[in-house]
């Protein structure tokens, strides 16, 4: 998929004398073509978003490394971090930007700053992450009350929620999701659920994307994908502008936890709020994703970058933006 979008990935592997191997890590150059998904900001800053793709190229890391010999962590985190240094330097990255895995024990942990050099800054993020391997009577008791009443109210007011299965489903959320982004200023990410990726994972089983309706009208929909048992959540759509089905993602969440748990998945990862929410929009967001019973779990997001003169000119650029 991200192949299809003009990304540009790399599978590192790390093996050691005999062939084995020890250590693994998926990331990718991020496109720096024209094509934009719907920037959703006004004309000036739009073009200055698409032209700085070309001077401010970012290589991103997916959750890694992941180390298989503890023992030798360390070393093998070192030996990755150098190829994605080579790698950036060769491509002229200017920044690399990456989190660490969350899901399960990892060695590496502790350690990625050190391996990729004193350069790397950290930043503080947040999730929860809700444990699927319970049954639905038991992850009932752990909403939160404020979830609870959410449920039945959207029940109450006749909402429904569907798993879509492509085809006309699949571009009318899509479609919301676009005007979603663009009503908050925000663009539409290579990593959120469209066409292409349907194609490439919802056929698969690797994407899945519920949606809430009422009257036969989608009012809330929600992309999950699923790996290794574990449920990510992207691409919130929703109606800003109706009262009925103001409580659809309530019930969206619940119904894709009852489903993940069916499917013997074992976490669903929310996917991201600020620890130490700065406005009342990250509030609200933490406020939200708090209420279903999840545990929540802090992380650094990481970045290293390879040209400080760049590095200011963006501060630089950023800051027009927000005066303008």
């Amino acid at each position: 998929y991200l192949a299809e979008t003009g990304n540009r990935p790399y599978f590192l592997v790390a093996r050691d004398e005999t062939g084995i191997v020890k250590g693994v890590l998926l990331g990718f150059r991020e496109r720096v073509g024209e094509e934009d998904q719907d920037a959703g900001r006004p004309t000036f800053f739009g073009f200055v978003e698409r032209r700085a793709r070309r001077i401010f190229p970012v290589f991103r890391v997916l959750n890694g490394p992941l180390i298989l010999d503890k023992k030798r962590a360390g070393e093998i985190g070192r030996a990755i971090w150098e190829e994605v240094d080579r790698i950036c330097i060769a491509d002229r990255i200017f920044q690399l930007r990456g989190r660490r895995p969350i899901h399960g024990p990892s060695p590496c942990v502790g350690s990625v700053e050190s391996a990729a050099g004193k350069e790397v800054i950290s930043s503080p993020w947040g999730t929860y992450l809700i444990d699927l391997t319970l049954t639905e009577s038991e992850m009932w008791k752990k909403l939160k009350r404020p979830a609870r009443k959410a449920i039945r109210r959207a029940e109450a007011q006749g909402v429904t929620v569907k798993m879509i299965r492509g085809g006309a489903g699949l571009v009318d959320y899509v479609e919301l999701l676009r005007k979603t982004r663009k009503s908050l200023g925000l663009s539409f990410p290579p990593i959120f659920p469209n066409q292409k990726m349907w194609n490439c994972l919802g056929e698969k089983g690797s994407l899945q994307v519920f949606v809430a309706e009422v009257g036969n009208a989608i009012c809330y929909g929600l992309g999950v994908l699923s790996f290794n048992g574990i449920l990510f959540e992207i691409g919130v759509a929703r109606k800003l502008d109706v009262e009925a089905g103001g409580f659809a993602g309530d019930l969206v969440k619940w119904k894709i936890m009852c489903w993940g748990a069916e499917m013997g998945n074992r976490v669903y990862d929310l996917t991201g709020v600020a620890p130490d929410p700065k406005n009342r929009k990250e509030e609200g967001i933490r406020r939200f994703k708090s209420k279903f019973g999840g545990a929540y779990v802090e992380f650094p997001l990481y970045t290293k970058t390879y040209s400080p003169c760049k590095a200011v000119l963006l501060r630089q650029l950023k800051k027009i933006r927000l005066d303008g």
